[in-house]
């Protein structure tokens, strides 16, 4: 709703959306999204790839390691020929279309619009903002509909069986390995999430893949105090 207020003001300036893990924000000019930045893990640009299957894990935090070096994690990619040079940008666009789909099913926290803030590297995506938000409208009730066949994220999350009877993708598969190598760390299924650089939306589908295949489940409650409200039933 804010989104498609500003598109239709034809607005500029920088959307912050604040929560508890941290933040993210989305620019716009006269109405047209132009990109973002984000302090949360899943929406760094090795994770965005990896997801993608566009990079091994292994790839992944080989860049990670050399980025702390004070590089830039798109040229170490570029560097180790991970990613080629005409695939950074691309990588770049994907980049801010999923930190907007983000910022679009963030159930919690607050939203604040400072005008006339330009990115310094405005992107230019070749599709309407209006398009993305109708990608995000429709992520947004895919997030909801795994929601409703999983429950709420905010119960503990317990390990029935670390190995799976099926082949799992590289996302399910780093979600099990967390999970399991909790050694009895208390996880909710949003830590866990969290924890294993899964955006929400994959994160979910993944979670749910493990609890159907029976390798996890999620606890009914995790105190006795809480509502059943609470918990999603």
């Amino acid at each position: 709703e804010l989104v498609g207020t500003l598109i239709a003001a034809r607005r500029t300036g920088r959307l912050e959306i604040t929560d508890a893990a941290g933040a993210r924000s989305l620019f716009f000019e006269s109405g047209d999204y132009t990109g973002a930045s984000s302090s949360h893990g899943a929406d760094r640009l090795g994770e965005v790839l990896w997801r993608a299957g566009r990079l091994a894990l292994d790839q992944l935090m080989i860049a990670a390691e050399l980025s702390k070096e004070g590089k830039m994690i798109g040229r170490v990619l570029v560097e180790l020929g991970f990613l080629q040079p005409g695939e950074l940008r691309r990588a770049l666009v994907d980049q801010a279309v999923q930190v907007f789909q983000a910022a679009c099913v963030e159930e919690t926290g607050y939203a604040s619009f400072r005008a006339d803030t330009f990115h310094k590297n405005p992107i230019r995506f070749g599709v309407s903002t209006k398009k993305l938000v109708e990608s995000a409208v429709a992520n947004a009730r895919a997030h909801r509909e795994l929601l409703r066949k999983l429950g709420s994220l905010d119960r503990p999350v317990d390990v029935l069986s670390p190995i799976a009877k099926e082949p799992l993708d590289e996302r399910a598969t780093a979600l099990l390995q967390l999970v399991a190598s909790a050694r009895g760390k208390e996880l909710t299924g949003r830590d866990a999430i969290a924890k294993a650089n899964l955006a929400r939306v994959e994160g979910v589908r993944a979670l749910l893949t493990l609890v159907e295949l029976g390798c996890l489940r999620l606890r009914a409650t995790r105190d006795p105090a809480v509502p059943i409200a609470w918990l999603g039933f």
